[in-house]
């Protein structure tokens, strides 16, 4: 049997998944467009459809690549590689999840630059592993050969990952708030300067619009950009710590360094970046 490159089996998922997020960004969270292609069942997923998905994404390039052969394992089995394909991308796919759950606070772009290499590098780490039990039946690899190796295969998924976890927050975001938090939350079309400004104690943008934590625990979603809402809040004591928060110094417990990052952990529990290029100025201002 010929081996297939999975990288080939990922390819046209990968290209699918970024058209998604260009149009998903373009349009915002409100729009009527309806995401189509691989990942149009993500966008309408709730928090039970989500595992299904990917439970469902897993078996299927279990399948696929067990069939394949993929990576010369057509001599094991039939049920080995079921089981072998089951586990690899099962790792890799949870553990994707899961860092950039880590990371969900930064800009897009930062969210792929820091969860696919990481992503590439721990799977390889894995693999290598296994190779000492049974599941895997081959002999260890030099290991930075052997990164460079599944490098195709491991980052392609990782990127689908971190896709489908952005449009899974980008649709579902304020519906999965507004239910947990009661009838009176929702999106406000005529935006921030609708709300109390002097209840703010937070302000955090995704896309299109803004989640706003105002005094005594409530949340709105107004539509907006964090430029005008820190033109609106200039007045107040705060800062804009962050190109996508705004934060009131009242709401602030303390300011926590993280290897080389700055966050500050706010009073109800909400953890909010701080952007280096403006560290210079909150300490300035007292804030560190």
């Amino acid at each position: 049997m010929t081996a297939l490159s999975p990288a080939t089996v990922m390819a046209k998922a990968g290209k699918t998944a970024g058209r998604e997020v260009s149009q998903r960004v373009a349009n915002g969270p409100g729009s009527d467009v309806s995401p189509s292609g691989v990942f149009g069942v993500f966008a309408g997923a709730d928090r039970v459809i989500r595992p299904i998905a990917y439970g469902a994404a897993v078996a299927l390039v279990a399948i696929l690549f067990s069939v394949a052969g993929a990576f010369d394992t057509d001599e094991i089995s039939l049920a080995h590689r079921l089981a072998l394909w089951t586990v690899v991308p099962g790792l890799v796919v949870a553990q994707a999840i899961l860092l950039r759950s880590s990371v969900k606070s930064l800009p897009i772009a930062a969210q792929y630059a820091a969860v696919v290499p990481a992503i590439v590098v721990i799977a390889a780490l894995e693999i290598h592993a296994l190779k000492f039990t049974p599941l895997v039946p081959h002999a260890p690899d030099p290991i930075l050969g052997f990164i460079l190796f599944v490098a195709p295969t491991v980052a392609p998924i990782a990127m689908a990952v971190v896709t489908a976890e952005v449009l899974f927050d980008a649709h579902s975001g304020p519906a999965v708030a507004a239910s947990a938090a009661g009838p009176e939350l929702r999106i406000a079309e005529d935006g921030l300067a609708a709300l109390p400004l002097n209840e703010v104690e937070w302000a955090r943008s995704h896309d299109h619009y803004l989640e706003v934590s105002l005094a005594g625990g409530r949340r709105r979603f107004v539509r907006g950009r964090m430029g005008d809402a820190a033109a609106l809040l200039a007045h107040l004591d705060g800062a804009q710590v962050h190109r996508s928060w705004w934060v009131a110094r009242a709401a602030v417990e303390r300011v926590e360094t993280r290897g080389r990052d700055r966050v500050i952990r706010l009073k109800d529990g909400v953890d909010a970046p701080i952007g280096r290029s403006r560290v210079d100025k909150l300490r300035a201002a007292g804030w560190i």
